[in-house]
């Protein structure tokens, strides 16, 4: 089948991009950026939009399997091979070998195509390491707070066992008063339970260790703490 050039009337294949005559392209001709192929791979490749843009029916197959995150990795090497391609080389495979003039915007893809992606690959894994790093010192401080508490137990043991009763404080108990740390605000005594304030303002609450007397002496029970996150204490604490 034959249609005419748009320019000079000559007859020309329909499938022809170029009039053989006076050399013009015609208006059924798409120019395919390799620029944009690429920026295009590089956010929207994980729904084949790149193969899409490239009239390839196979971005399909993006579509379908984009939640396995697969697509997105082959999308984003894709995008690297874009950019790597030949200009000349790359208007062959796509572009019908009609070239329009050099391309601009390669260093803008490469900054927003490579080093945005991993700025967010290094920012997702901060969220989640922070949090994390957070919580383990957290807890490591919970323990030096019920390691503080060590001596106050002790001096509410042999006050029990020398007068059959708690004591009120720790005065009473014998046993001075804490000087804070830079994780434990302050360790009291309270009619013979001991209390420990966390220094974190991101820990409320108090851990409470409840004394419970038995024939062998005096045990103790942390299960009645308010101390909030409840997730920092120890599971004997819960």
């Amino acid at each position: 089948m034959q249609t005419r050039c748009s320019n000079c009337g000559a007859p020309i294949g329909i499938d022809d991009k170029v009039c053989g005559q006076c050399n013009t392209i015609q208006e059924s001709f798409r120019y395919r950026s390799r620029m944009g192929a690429a920026a295009i791979a590089f956010f929207t490749g994980w729904f084949g939009g790149h193969r899409f843009f490239l009239g390839q029916w196979w971005g399909l197959f993006y579509l379908f399997f984009f939640w396995t995150y697969i697509p997105a990795i082959i999308a984003w090497i894709e995008g690297i091979v874009f950019l790597a391609t030949d200009q000349v080389e790359w208007n062959k495979r796509h572009n019908h070998g009609i070239y329009v003039g050099k391309e601009g915007g390669t260093v803008v893809v490469i900054i927003f195509g490579l080093i945005l992606p991993l700025v967010l690959m290094v920012g997702i894994l901060a969220a989640i390491a922070i949090p994390s790093y957070m919580e383990y010192t957290q807890k490591a401080s919970i323990s030096e707070g019920l390691m503080a508490t060590a001596p106050y137990k002790i001096a509410v043991a042999e006050y029990y066992l020398n007068y059959g009763d708690l004591p009120r404080n720790a005065a009473e108990a014998g046993v001075p008063a804490f000087q804070p740390t830079d994780t434990v605000s302050n360790v009291e005594v309270r009619n013979g339970s001991v209390y420990v304030k966390m220094a974190d303002s991101g820990i409320t609450g108090h851990i409470i260790l409840k004394p419970q007397a038995t024939d062998s002496g005096i045990s103790w029970s942390c299960t009645e703490s308010t101390l909030e996150p409840s997730r920092l204490l120890p599971s004997s604490c819960r």
